[in-house]
């Protein structure tokens, strides 16, 4: 309580909200919805398994060839090629936050929403009396085409990333979703799920091992040998009859890069390794 109050005498978002993107919808989401939910789940994780593939292709593509520029001069002509393709385009010369509170704010407009959406409210409002309709209340609208993108949002995320319960939470955060916080978590899995289909690994553990760091990946089932103890600390070097050739061997035995001390064990000569 006491962070949520100083969050807001700070105001760090400069819009008098305690999240970056809060939106409020006036309806929540009905049974029958649940379909294009998980749809965007499946997506998301098609999305995510294509996407490490193809990033992993390129990113070896360019280790192979030496003869291409260096890192900042990449990022450069990636952003003026950015600019001159999105500047064209009335809607994408606003700030990103903005663009991002348009696709996600419910309106009474469908033309700048999430394609799903847009899809399931034509599909509701040209077909009211379909059974699956029928929680809807008439002259309503019943389906707001914003949740769709809040969820494949978060489909895709999880698809590329991986991670579940980090991405409901941010998701939550970022825009204060509470009622639309069951059907996150069910596109979030199904996209982990379909994901995992295309490989174990995310978009994060993918580069590392690209890159060859040091990392224990918990996705990896790794067999351990069944080898007992004595064998990795002794070896078995003479077998002698009596004290006196031992005592000898002993003394004469040459230096060796084993550390440790000899010891018997029965009749045989067992030298430690430490």
């Amino acid at each position: 309580m006491t962070a949520a109050v100083t969050l807001q005498a700070f105001d760090p978002f400069r819009s008098g909200k305690l999240v970056l993107y809060q939106v409020t919808y006036s309806s929540g989401w009905h049974g029958f919805e649940m379909i294009p939910f998980a749809l965007l789940g499946i997506l998301g994780g098609i999305y995510g398994g294509l996407f490490i593939k193809m990033n992993m292709k390129i990113a070896g593509w360019k280790k192979g060839n030496a003869w291409l520029p260096g890192p900042i001069t990449q990022v450069a002509i990636i952003a003026i090629l950015t600019a001159l393709i999105n500047y064209p385009n009335f809607y994408m010369r606003a700030q990103a936050s903005e663009l991002v509170y348009s696709l996600l704010a419910e309106c009474s407009k469908v033309v700048d929403d999430q394609f799903v959406g847009i899809i399931m409210e034509i599909w509701v409002h040209n077909h009211p009396t379909f059974f699956p309709f029928a929680s809807c209340e008439p002259d309503v609208p019943c389906v707001t085409p914003g949740t769709y993108a809040i969820i494949g949002a978060a489909a895709a995320l999880g698809g590329v990333t991986r991670m579940t319960v980090s991405i409901v939470v941010i998701m939550f955060e970022l825009t204060g979703a509470l009622t639309y916080v069951l059907p996150i978590m069910i596109a979030v899995m199904l996209s982990k799920w379909i994901g995992d289909a295309f490989g174990k690994r995310g978009i994060y553990e993918s580069w590392i091992h690209f890159n060859e760091y040091p990392f224990l990946d918990n996705s990896e089932e790794t067999v351990i040998p069944d080898i007992p103890s004595p064998a990795q600390i002794c070896s078995k070097t003479a077998f002698w009859p009596s004290i006196k050739s031992l005592r000898f061997e002993v003394e004469s035995k040459p230096p060796t890069n084993m550390t440790g001390l000899p010891h018997l064990h029965g009749i045989m000569f067992i030298e430690s390794r430490t």
